[in-house]
Protein backbone atom coordinates (compact mmCIF):
# COMPACT_ATOMS: atom_id res chain seq x y z
CA UNK A 1 0.00 0.00 0.00
CA UNK A 2 2.48 2.57 0.98
CA UNK A 3 4.55 1.80 -2.29
CA UNK A 4 1.23 2.45 -4.22
CA UNK A 5 1.15 5.92 -2.32
CA UNK A 6 4.76 6.28 -3.29
CA UNK A 7 4.39 5.78 -6.77
CA UNK A 8 1.08 8.35 -6.63
CA UNK A 9 3.13 10.67 -5.05
CA UNK A 10 2.80 14.14 -6.66
CA UNK A 11 3.07 17.83 -5.53
CA UNK A 12 -0.17 20.12 -5.05
CA UNK A 13 -0.22 22.65 -6.73
CA UNK A 14 -0.66 24.89 -3.58
CA UNK A 15 1.76 22.96 -1.48
CA UNK A 16 5.44 24.19 0.12
CA UNK A 17 8.20 22.08 -0.64
CA UNK A 18 8.61 21.83 2.92
CA UNK A 19 5.45 20.01 3.56
CA UNK A 20 6.10 17.80 0.22
CA UNK A 21 9.51 16.74 2.03
CA UNK A 22 7.20 16.11 5.11
CA UNK A 23 4.63 13.76 2.92
CA UNK A 24 7.80 12.15 1.07
CA UNK A 25 9.69 10.83 4.21
CA UNK A 26 6.86 9.71 5.70
CA UNK A 27 5.79 7.38 3.11
CA UNK A 28 9.42 6.51 2.42
CA UNK A 29 9.86 5.41 6.35
CA UNK A 30 6.82 3.96 6.63
CA UNK A 31 8.05 1.53 3.54
CA UNK A 32 11.84 1.43 5.46
CA UNK A 33 10.15 0.36 8.44
CA UNK A 34 8.75 -2.84 6.75
CA UNK A 35 11.33 -3.51 5.22
CA UNK A 36 11.50 -2.48 2.08
CA UNK A 37 15.23 -0.39 1.08
CA UNK A 38 15.39 2.71 -0.48
CA UNK A 39 18.14 4.33 -2.08
CA UNK A 40 18.59 8.34 -1.57
CA UNK A 41 19.19 8.79 -5.43
CA UNK A 42 15.82 7.06 -6.12
CA UNK A 43 13.95 9.13 -3.58
CA UNK A 44 15.78 12.41 -4.91
CA UNK A 45 14.71 11.21 -8.34
CA UNK A 46 11.12 10.45 -7.21
CA UNK A 47 11.22 14.45 -5.90
CA UNK A 48 12.12 16.01 -8.74
CA UNK A 49 9.77 14.39 -11.28
CA UNK A 50 6.92 15.06 -9.09
CA UNK A 51 7.32 18.75 -8.22
CA UNK A 52 4.68 21.45 -10.14
CA UNK A 53 6.08 23.13 -13.16
CA UNK A 54 6.95 25.84 -10.96
CA UNK A 55 10.38 24.27 -10.19
CA UNK A 56 10.78 23.06 -13.90
CA UNK A 57 14.27 26.05 -13.96
CA UNK A 58 15.29 24.83 -10.89
CA UNK A 59 14.99 20.77 -11.83
CA UNK A 60 16.81 21.88 -14.73
CA UNK A 61 19.86 22.86 -13.59
CA UNK A 62 20.01 20.22 -10.90
CA UNK A 63 19.57 17.79 -13.86
CA UNK A 64 22.77 19.12 -15.77
CA UNK A 65 24.85 17.90 -12.79
CA UNK A 66 26.96 16.08 -14.21
CA UNK A 67 26.75 13.38 -10.53
CA UNK A 68 23.55 13.48 -9.53
CA UNK A 69 23.97 9.91 -6.99
CA UNK A 70 26.25 12.43 -5.22
CA UNK A 71 23.42 14.82 -4.05
CA UNK A 72 21.66 14.90 -1.08
CA UNK A 73 17.55 15.38 -0.13
CA UNK A 74 18.98 18.13 2.26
Amino acid sequence: MFKIHYEMLRMHDDESIAIFFLRVDEIVNSMKNLGVEIKVYTIFEKIIRSLTSKFDSKISNIQEMKDLKNLTIE
